[in-house]
Parts: C-alpha cells; sequence; structure tokens
C-alpha cells in the first residue's frame, strides 16, 4: 500500500498533539478502547435492524510479513520490530452500514464527508446521526495508544446497489522521537501522521478497494473477510503490548489483611475485554427489551457473552433496568430469589416537567449467594468488578 504522509500547515493537529488529546489518563486504556469502538458501532448500526454484532479479536501476526505492505517504513518496522510475531487486538461489528461516503475529499459534495473520511482522516468533525454523540476524531484516538499508533481500517457497505470493499491503514506517532518512522516531506517539518491506502497523486491516497489486496492483509491476521451481504466495519490495532494494557491504570486490591488482590480479568486481555464489556453496556448486552436503540450481541473471539455467560453483578444490573421499565424477563435473576426484596419506583415532579413523571429507579439488597463470592465460585466483590 501506498503512503500518504500528513505534511505541516494552519490549524493541523501533530502526532505528539493527538497522542494527549484525550486527557482521560485515569481510565484504563482497554475500557476506553471498548466504550469508544462498540459506541462508534451502536452508532452505525443498520436502521432496519434490531441490534448490532460485535466480536472482539485477538491473535498474533508476522512483522515481517505484514511491514512489506507499508512503503517507506516497512525497514523501519523490520529494524525495531524484528521478525518476531506480536499481539493484535481487534473489533469486528456487523448489522452496521459500514465505512460509507466518498473516497477522497475530491468527490465530497455539499460537505457531506460521510463516515470513512471522518474516521480515517478527520479530527473533531461533529457526529451528524441523531443520537449519535462526540465528535469522530476524538474518541478515536484512543485507538492510538492501545498499540504503537498503527491502526487498520476495514469495511464492506452496501451502496449504489452493490456491496463495496475499503481499507486504509493510519499511523500517529510522536514525531519527536528518536526513533520516529514517519520521514519528512521535502525536508519540511514532521507532523508524525500518515497514510496507507492507494495512491491518486503526489503524496495523495485514498483507501483500497481491491479486494485480493485487502484480504492478503486480512489474511496476515487470520480474519475473515465479510461475505455475501455482510456490511460492517473492523477496526484493527497490531502490536499491542498484552502485559503493558493489563497493568495500565489497573487498580490495586487489597484483602483484609492488606495483600494485594487480583482479579482473574487482569491476566488475562480475553477476559478483561469480556467483564469491561459488561461493565460499560450491561443493560444493552443481550437485552431486546433495551428501548432506545439496537441491543447488543457479542463475542469475544469465538465465545459468545449469553446472559447466563454475564457475571452476576451485571446479570443484576440488567434485571434492574429492565424492572425500571415495567418489564421481567426470563433471564431476570432477581425473579424468584429476590422478588420481595426488588423494588421499582416511579421519580415524580411537581411544577418541573409537562409530565410529573421524571423516569424511574429500581433498588435490590443482594447477599453473597447472588453474587457467587462463596465457595465453589468464590468471585470478587462488586467493587472489583464495577472498578
Amino acid at each position: 500500500m501506498q503512503i500518504e504522509i500528513a505534511e505541516p500547515g494552519r490549524m493541523t493537529q501533530t502526532g505528539s498533539s493527538l497522542l494527549r488529546l484525550i486527557q482521560n489518563n485515569n481510565m484504563p486504556a482497554l475500557d476506553l478502547f471498548v466504550r469508544e469502538s462498540v459506541q462508534n458501532s451502536l452508532d452505525a448500526g443498520l436502521p432496519d435492524s434490531s441490534y448490532v454484532s460485535i466480536q472482539f479479536l485477538t491473535g498474533t501476526f508476522s512483522n515481517e510479513v505484514f511491514s512489506r505492505n507499508l512503503e517507506m517504513i516497512s525497514d523501519g518496522l523490520l529494524s525495531k520490530y524484528g521478525k518476531s510475531d506480536y499481539d493484535y487486538i481487534a473489533i469486528r461489528d456487523s448489522n452496521t452500514e459500514g465505512l460509507t461516503g466518498p473516497l477522497h475529499y475530491d468527490d465530497v459534495i455539499d460537505n457531506n464527508y460521510g463516515n470513512l473520511l471522518k474516521l480515517i482522516y478527520e479530527i473533531s468533525k461533529p457526529q451528524e446521526e441523531e443520537g449519535a454523540g462526540g465528535s469522530w476524531g476524538l474518541g478515536k484516538t484512543v485507538f492510538f495508544r492501545v498499540g504503537i499508533g498503527l491502526v487498520v481500517y476495514y469495511s464492506r457497505i452496501y451502496e449504489d446497489d452493490q456491496y463495496q470493499t475499503r481499507m486504509a491503514i493510519t499511523f500517529v506517532e510522536d514525531e519527536n522521537k528518536q526513533d520516529a518512522l514517519i520521514p519528512s516531506v521535502k525536508g519540511k517539518l514532521k507532523r508524525g501522521i500518515a497514510w496507507w491506502g492507494k495512491k491518486t497523486g503526489e503524496n495523495k491516497t485514498q483507501p483500497v478497494t481491491d479486494e485480493n489486496v485487502i484480504n492478503d492483509i486480512l489474511r496476515i491476521f487470520g480474519i475473515k473477510p465479510y461475505i455475501d451481504d455482510e456490511t460492517g466495519t473492523t477496526v484493527l490495532i497490531p502490536y499491542i503490548d498484552k502485559e503493558v494494557l493489563l497493568k495500565n491504570n489497573a487498580i490495586e486490591y487489597l484483602d483484609a489483611d492488606e495483600n494485594s488482590m487480583h482479579p482473574f480479568w487482569q491476566s488475562s486481555i480475553e477476559d478483561y475485554l469480556s467483564v469491561s464489556l459488561q461493565r460499560w453496556y450491561a443493560p444493552r448486552l443481550n437485552n431486546p427489551e433495551f428501548p432506545y436503540d439496537r441491543y447488543l450481541r457479542a463475542k469475544i473471539n469465538e465465545n459468545i457473552i449469553t446472559n447466563d455467560f454475564m457475571e452476576p453483578e451485571f446479570q443484576i444490573i440488567q434485571s434492574l433496568y429492565n424492572r425500571a421499565l415495567g418489564k421481567i424477563t426470563q433471564y431476570d435473576v432477581l425473579k424468584e430469589l429476590y422478588s420481595d426484596n426488588t423494588h421499582a419506583e416511579d421519580i415524580l415532579l411537581r411544577n418541573v416537567l409537562n409530565t410529573t413523571k421524571a423516569g424511574s429507579v429500581a433498588y435490590t439488597r443482594v447477599d453473597r449467594r447472588i453474587l457467587k463470592m462463596d465457595y465453589p465460585d468464590n468471585k470478587p466483590v462488586p467493587y472489583m468488578y464495577f472498578n
């Protein structure tokens, strides 16, 4: 794939400034990654679909093979990382519209950039979909912080009565570092930002649409292409350090004897992703009763996160959420054991809103049994699950 190097200009970001753009330095990077990537997928759900499917993928790839695809930094990657295999993490969604819109700025009409240009090439473009929050770009900077700054975007869309496939690669690095890989353009100052795709002019690219090229890169990571009537987006981050990610802002817990306690999810990327996903999206996960938009189906590699698979704390949260809506589902863990100890009440206000009801609150009191804290499960305390 050919390179396009961001050139210096007025009112432009540099790689070093982008890496500092998110000021949330307290939340673990994996939690930020889960929140940002899943929300992007939910915002892109197909209009006629009741749910969005996501799959977190982990695995290894060959630096020697992958680096060959990145013009002008392939030698640098090979010199820096050798011929070893490295870990990657990816999120793949389906039942979503994918990265739609023009492939290049020259094709933009009436300021309609589309999802593709906003996500891959822009910073701070506001979201335009109804119900979608934030700005394209600010949240995605967490992608650059999970690995070394390289991000692969792969998408399949249905547009103009046909399926189209697209792929581009972005690299954001601190241009001030001695071992920075992105070269300068004609001796100008470095910005530390580059893209790879299909060359369209001098130092200009657009996403690759050749399925043979795209499938060759997917094979490096063992990721299957979208087929049949599937549409969606896969965001892939290579060169991650699992140990560093698991330690990033990890909260230290102490037992009664002041000894450090390490919950099981701090030892495995896959377990961490599962718990984090439940932590932030428990009301929406496998919950067709979720009333405000599409609900969420999720897998970690090939393991489906079913209602029965969820941790007790998050089963309770989902049950309470549904009860606040006046619904008791077949997966309600409070139904039998705690029917007399669970309550849902309306929040009533006077002379404030057009209606006196501002919402509902549901609450319960549970013991160690339902939290599975006793033998043989020995689950951690709720405070650890909730961070």
